[in-house]
């Protein structure tokens, strides 16, 4: 449907559902391709799923409700189920969760407690197929009335083989109209799931049942939910069509992997509805109907309601090409986010392009600087106080005249330079500590985080597709040029601290303070020579050089408190930085090994499907590394392989992670929105990311996909052309090969279509080749090849337009299940089983099935002759529910009862097994020949009346009765139009004992003198027959 349509929902009137008692059955779809092809993810939706489970509580409630003890006639609400569930294995029952374990009936169990589910389950499907007639129409679809169902299986298991009747059943009863089409394809190949001796058993069962409801004057009956009154009632067949598959040829060609035989049972499934080739295929099997209603005409006459098919195809493998081409992508993908496309850059050019936003290049000014300029009081920077402060004071001293000014300022500068140095004083706790130390302290988380933000914004930058210097090894270089650079600028830092004496204290400014009040104090006392005005002058004078000197010398010491703090804030920031900056080149670094081996993974199996050399299906795939490297053109053109390679990236990177949208950040961080709320940090980026190479390239793959894969795989040679180059036609090979695949292509079921009791007309074939058929030279060389060297026919050749493939169908119709090679292997398997345990084999143990083998010819027709000429002559006494049979010992001394079936099939059945019975009939048939041609009398006095008031019984059964389809075989067939006239067993033991009394004149004639004109020599009238008749069955 891919291939064709592009997408699953271009063909909305197709519907699925999956059923299975094992819960992981449908977790894989065990294509090459993984579960998903070209884009589409095949998995079954939950909607399609049902997990037909019992627990084990379930369990428990069920054995209790069937072990309910009716001592008041009450019901159970479990009969329905108790009716036909082996007693013997009600104990055994555990819990259905891991399959059916192989046992037909626990399989059968679980339809029937999740029938609900299933027939839900099946109602929405059908719902997903109505009212697309007019979007059908208008994409020129033809839109017939009525459903395909299609119910495919294996019937080697518990599960399939213990449901399949039921499912299809339960189908006829939702979907019964005749415009619908039910439709069975069945796997009996033990050999692809283990070929245990219970598969081979559970694969007769199950074709004895399919085969005894599929004969007419049968009728399949089960309730399924009594309270929704969910009874069937069904005599028809459980399917139009059945499909017996194997997974060999009569050839001995087989299909040893059973995934490839589920592959090859699509290919055909699509072809019956969806194909160019669907009204083909529907013409030749509407040609097939006739004959599936026939009988084959060994003694035991045997129903030949079956089909089976082959298909090959010679096909360019568009899913392993456009495999190969989007994993090229993937890998090419990988590749650009690893090292970009065209571009190096010089890590030290992407350094001074990021420090260049600090406004300084050198880190050992550019840190402090920046914290500088964040430590603040009321809008102020230190810097700016400080030099305020020293202007104001350096104005007051300017401002003194009088020796009471330069008292005063005296106190105001040391009161002052106290308050202003209590601001940068060390101390262990707020309360002691410098305001402005505190400042910076309180200040350094600040800028740490804002630079590494800033890291971060850059690398993630680097780590965007679209960034012009996007690459990963870009990113990691950068990484490694700014850690030397913080790695020099922490080594500076280290050095300026070493060769300070750490902060300055209080002492310190008093130590200050007492050498400047000597000298002020000198100032004060110094005699002045030039009076009382000069000498205050000079004194004003040198006490303002002295009170600047104390200022500059406060100011120095406070400068220098405050840039050690500065630089030991800026060596933790730096230390805080280069941490992070490793951190990130941890995570960088196993990034790009995550990409490596991300990378390394898509090349590996770019390289294996390349030598990969098993095909999807029968046939042969044309196939050439060019077609892979076409494509990928196709996907990724270089003029456009950028901008591609960005627009991937960003489907791929989503907006999960923090600051940079659509960057490779995304794998290297885990962050839920919670934390984002709370801290927008980059600093989350050094956490480790929960992903794995191959969740990534899952990841990649499905993307990828989702983007390519309905994108149409052109520019590919058409394979007429592809076969004829691999294979020239001068060589000889081409014939060789193309008869080898035809070969291939036969029924996937091996029969013995040369038995002597089969009639094979050519009616039973269909032969299908179809590839596209033009003028062009590599086309009309096929036909040739096929026409004129392996003598294919013309009207087996077929047109379609496709012409990526060439396809050879066959299929097989109207044969009875006794003609597969190696059933008789299955029976033996099935009758060891069913001797040692009866109850798991039958899903119906009241039921009796009949033999898909019958007896051979010669032993049957005795058997029939026998049984047929004793239940006449009265030799078997009908009762209510059996016929007895009165059988001596080979003494004759005790006498025994046997029962034997009412419905005649099954009584021969039982005659089969019992080789005493059979012979003990076939003895008395011969007594009473012997009898008859001993004295005449008896035949026209007591046998031919019996047989007379038989026959009549006989021709008299109503078309419903299970007896009727035997009517052809006890008394004969009239001539129609395709068919000439038949003398059944009694007819001929009629003419026969009538020519027998006849053999003895004397006894004979006076037999005549007694009777009426004799009508034997004719075959009798039903006015002739005046005996009353009585249906032994009541």
């Amino acid at each position: 449907m891919i291939d064709r349509h592009g997408r699953l929902d271009a063909l909305p009137v197709v519907s699925f559902v999956h059923i299975d008692a094992d819960k992981g059955a449908s977790d894989i779809s065990g294509l090459s391709t993984g579960n998903s092809y070209r884009g589409e993810n095949i998995l079954f939706t939950p909607a399609e799923r049902v997990i037909a489970t019992m627990t084990s509580q379930e369990i428990d409630q069920l054995l209790g409700g069937l072990e309910q003890q009716g001592e008041f006639d009450r019901k159970s609400p479990y009969d329905h189920i108790k009716s036909w569930l082996p007693p013997q294995l009600i104990r055994n029952v555990k819990a259905i969760e891991d399959g059916a374990g192989g046992i037909r009936p626990v399989g059968r169990l679980s339809f029937f407690h999740n029938y609900r589910q299933i027939k839900a389950a099946i109602e929405t499907a059908e719902n997903r197929t109505r009212g697309h007639e007019q979007a059908m129409l208008g994409r020129g679809f033809s839109v017939e009335r009525g459903l395909n169902i299609f119910v495919v299986g294996s019937l080697c298991g518990g599960t399939g083989s213990g449901m399949f009747l039921d499912v299809a059943y339960a189908l006829r009863k939702a979907y019964g109209d005749i415009e619908n089409k039910l439709v069975g394809y069945w796997i009996i190949s033990p050999e692809l799931y283990g070929d245990t001796p219970s598969m081979n058993a559970n694969v007769y069962a199950a074709l004895k049942e399919l085969n005894h409801y599929a004969a007419s004057n049968t009728r399949f009956e089960a309730c399924y939910d009594p309270q929704q009154l969910a009874n069937i009632s069904e005599d028809r067949p459980p399917f139009d069509f059945t499909y017996i598959l194997s997974n060999r040829t009569a050839t001995d060609y087989r299909v040893l992997d059973k995934n490839k035989l589920c592959n090859i049972v699509a290919h055909k499934i699509f072809l019956d509805f969806g194909d160019e080739l669907t009204s083909v295929i529907k013409s030749q099997k509407d040609n097939f109907r006739d004959k599936l209603t026939r009988l084959d005409s060994h003694p035991r006459r045997n129903i030949q309601r079956y089909l089976t098919f082959g298909l090959a195809k010679i096909y360019s493998p568009q899913d392993r090409i456009g495999k190969m081409a989007l994993t090229k992508v993937s890998q090419r993908l990988v590749k650009f986010w690893l090292k970009g496309i065209g571009q190096s850059p010089d890590p030290g050019l992407l350094l001074n392009r990021f420090l260049s936003k600090w406004g300084d290049s050198d880190l050992e000014r550019a840190f402090p600087y920046r914290l500088q300029g964040m430590v603040q009081d009321n809008g102020k920077t230190f810097a700016q106080a400080l030099k305020a402060w020293g202007i104001k004071i350096e104005q007051e001293i300017a401002l003194i005249q009088k020796p009471d000014d330069r008292a005063q300022l005296l106190l105001q500068l040391r009161s002052e330079t106290r308050a202003q140095f209590r601001k940068v004083q060390p101390g262990e706790s707020d309360d002691i500590r410098g305001a402005w130390l505190t400042r910076i302290q309180k200040t350094q988380p600040q800028l740490t985080n804002s630079i590494v933000n800033e890291i971060g914004q850059f690398f993630g930058e680097l780590l965007t597709p679209s960034h012009p210097e996007f690459s990963l090894n870009s990113a990691r270089g950068w990484l490694e040029a700014i850690l030397t650079q913080i790695n020099e600028y922490q080594r500076g830092l280290e050095d300026y601290i070493q060769t300070k004496n750490g902060l300055a204290t209080a002492e310190d400014l008093d130590n200050q303070w007492r050498s400047a009040e000597r000298r002020l104090q000198d100032v004060e006392e110094k005699k002045g020579f030039l009076g009382v005005l000069d000498n205050n002058k000079q004194k004003n004078k040198d006490f303002q050089v002295e009170a600047t000197q104390i200022v500059t010398n406060t100011k120095k010491l406070i400068q220098e408190n405050f840039d050690y703090q500065l630089h030991k804030s800026a060596l933790v920031i730096t230390t805080e930085v280069s941490s992070f900056i490793r951190s990130l080149i941890q995570q960088a670094g196993t990034l790009s090994q995550l990409l490596t081996s991300v990378e390394r993974n898509f090349e590996k199996c770019a390289e294996d499907l390349e030598r990969l050399n098993t095909d999807g299906i029968t046939g042969e795939a044309l196939f050439s590394p060019e077609d892979a490297n076409t494509c990928y053109l196709d996907f990724l053109p270089e003029q456009n392989e950028k901008a591609i390679l960005i627009d991937i990236s960003g489907q791929i990177l989503t907006d999960k992670f923090i600051f940079i949208d659509k960057s490779l950040l995304y794998f290297l961080v885990q962050v839920t929105d919670e934390e984002k709320a709370a801290a927008s940090s980059i600093r989350y980026l050094v956490r480790s990311p929960d992903i794995d190479d191959r969740l990534l390239g899952t990841n990649i793959t499905a993307t990828i996909d989702k983007i390519f894969g309905t994108q149409a795989i052109g520019s590919l040679q058409p394979v007429m052309a592809r076969f004829l180059q691999k294979y020239p036609l001068a060589s000889g090979n081409a014939e060789r090969r193309m008869r080898q695949i035809i070969s291939e292509a036969q029924p996937l079921l091996p029969l013995l279509v040369r038995d002597g009791h089969f009639y094979e007309d050519g009616g039973n074939k269909s032969e299908i080749i179809a590839f596209t058929r033009t003028d062009d030279r590599s086309s009309q060389q096929l036909q040739e090849l096929l026409t004129r060297n392996v003598g294919i026919s013309e009207s087996t050749i077929k047109s379609i337009q496709n012409n990526s493939e060439i396809v050879i169908v066959n299929e097989y119709a109207a044969f009875p299940l006794r003609l597969i090679q190696g059933i008789d292997r299955m029976r033996e398997h099935y009758d060891r089983e069913y001797s040692q345990n009866r109850s798991r084999i039958h899903n119906d143990y009241r039921q009796t099935f009949s033999e898909i083998i019958p007896p051979e010819a010669r032993r049957m027709e005795e058997m029939q002759d026998a049984f047929y000429a004793c239940l006449a002559f009265g030799i078997l006494t009908p009762q209510d529910n059996c016929y007895l049979y009165e059988i001596e010992d080979e003494y004759g001394i005790s006498k025994n009862y046997i029962q034997l079936s009412l419905v005649w099939s099954e009584a021969l059945e039982q005659i089969s097994k019992a080789v005493g019975v059979a012979n003990s009939l076939n003895a008395r048939r011969k007594e009473i020949i012997t009898e008859i041609q001993a004295d005449p009398s008896q035949w026209h006095d007591l046998y031919l009346p019996r047989l007379k008031t038989f026959i009549q019984y006989v021709v008299a059964l109503p078309r419903e009765h299970p007896n009727y389809p035997e009517i052809g075989i006890v008394w004969g067939e009239e001539m129609t139009i395709d068919r000439a006239a038949t003398e059944g067993i009694l007819k001929r033991l009629w003419g026969y004992l009538d020519k027998l009394a006849k053999t003895n004149p004397v006894n004979y004639s006076k037999t005549l003198q007694a009777q009426r004109p004799a009508t034997h020599d004719r075959e009798p009238s039903q006015g002739e027959i005046d005996a009353d008749i009585i249906d032994p069955r009541g």
